[in-house]
């Protein structure tokens, strides 16, 4: 789940958590509330089809250890958006700073992604992203994702998707869905 809170068209913040969380499979299997972030945006208009941003964020160990890392991260991310005609593309290169690392591997993680979404009608939509990570002394990280989005208003969104890790190996498929609904009007 996510709250987001914007002030002006230029800055906000969000605050995430996930809901539920579980690890099937293996010796211990788990579930329970997973971990908080909270993140400051902030965005520039270059023109009507093009916009940049910036995020600096923390993760906050709300989650049982058996299910995450335990400790503090901290990240930045840059954001370039494009619309490509009837397409709209968002490109990320992120930095993240590991708050718990094994001896051998490096504590900062770099993450690079593309998204592509374009309406199908005016009430569905469609997204694909491309996304990988990549850390001194641990192996890379490949993803791919698809989702499909409905708004049976410009009010509410319900959105599921599934995403599937091709790297590391064993591949390692997730389920997601979620609802987007404005809760209060600020400014």
């Amino acid at each position: 789940m996510q709250l987001k809170l914007a002030w002006s068209p230029e800055w906000g913040v969000l605050l995430g958590a996930e809901a539920h969380v579980a690890i099937r499979g293996g010796a211990d299997p788990a579930s329970g509330f997973g971990d908080t972030t909270v993140v400051l945006k902030r965005a520039w208009a270059v023109d009507d089809a093009t916009g940049l941003g910036l995020e600096l964020g923390v993760k906050l160990a709300t989650a049982k250890d058996s299910i995450g890392s335990g400790n503090t991260d901290t990240s930045l991310n840059a954001i370039y958006s494009k619309d490509l005609g009837s397409v709209h593309m968002d490109a990320n290169l992120n930095f993240t700073r590991l708050g718990a690392v094994d001896v051998s591997t490096g504590r900062i993680q770099t993450g690079l992604s593309a998204s592509f979404l374009t309406s199908l009608n005016a009430q569905w939509g469609v997204t694909a992203e491309l996304s990988g990570t990549r850390r001194s002394g641990a192996d890379s990280s490949r993803q791919v994702l698809g989702a499909l989005s409905y708004s049976p208003s410009k009010r509410l969104t319900f959105d599921i998707g599934v995403a599937r890790a091709a790297k590391p190996s064993p591949g390692a498929t997730s389920v997601f869905a979620g609802v987007v609904f404005p809760v209060a009007v600020l400014c």
